[in-house]
């Protein structure tokens, strides 16, 4: 008597796969989710950290009182007169962590015209290195016309300007007086300074950045809470 054996089924289900359990699909999303979420945040952080430095720079702004007309500029400044730039000599310490909008630039004319102030063939002012400080912006080989208050520094609120601009002003004041050639004068150490116009922060700028990085660290800290690692 033949015996056969019995066959058994073998159990099979999703074709040779086995399924994944809810917990690994619900970990699997959550990290994606997180994943995604934490590059959001960085970017965003990101840019505004981007706008915040780039913005920070021009915190300082020079406001001027307008200058009066050429006879009452002469009589309220200590030297007026014309001549040539011939040279720039920019200041920086080399204590300082950076570079200053108020360090000193050292201009050197040679004067062709004096209606106040020393009759010297070459002299020598300064003026802040930025506009943003109220400094008078001179380029090598161009005439000006110069007024200074105190006879050693020009700010940008002054009647201060190239001489092919200055017709109101050559009329309004005369022919002026020749310097003495070949004298020269000593170098100013004085730090450029006010006589009509003054340096302030931009309203409510200071302020303005802290809000919005207190939003965008609240924005991140809400982020992490809201989405919590498994």
């Amino acid at each position: 008597m033949a015996i056969s054996d019995a066959k058994h089924p073998t159990r099979h289900s999703g074709g040779g796969r086995n399924p994944e359990s809810p917990i690994s699909e619900n970990l699997v999303t959550s990290q994606r989710i997180g994943i995604t979420h934490a590059v959001r945040l960085g970017l965003i952080l990101s840019l505004s950290l981007l706008w915040f430095f780039s913005n920070s720079e021009q915190a300082l702004a020079c406001s001027c009182v307008r200058p009066e007309g050429p006879s009452e500029e002469l009589a309220q400044s200590a030297a007026v007169f014309a001549g040539r730039v011939i040279s720039l000599r920019e200041f920086h310490d080399p204590n300082a962590k950076a570079i200053s909008s108020t360090d000193p630039t050292t201009v050197e004319f040679e004067v062709d015209t004096v209606w106040k102030g020393p009759s010297h063939e070459t002299v020598y002012f300064t003026t802040a290195r930025s506009e943003a400080s109220c400094g008078f912006t001179f380029v090598e080989g161009k005439e000006y016309i110069v007024y200074s208050h105190d006879g050693s520094t020009v700010i940008l609120c002054s009647r201060t300007a190239l001489l092919e601009n200055a017709e109101t002003d050559l009329a309004d004041l005369g022919e002026g007086d020749t310097p003495q050639l070949g004298t020269i004068a000593p170098t100013p150490v004085a730090t450029p300074s006010g006589g009509g116009c003054s340096l302030s922060t931009h309203p409510g700028s200071s302020n303005a950045d802290a809000a919005w990085l207190g939003f965008m660290a609240g924005l991140v800290w809400f982020g992490t809470r809201r989405h919590p690692r498994p």
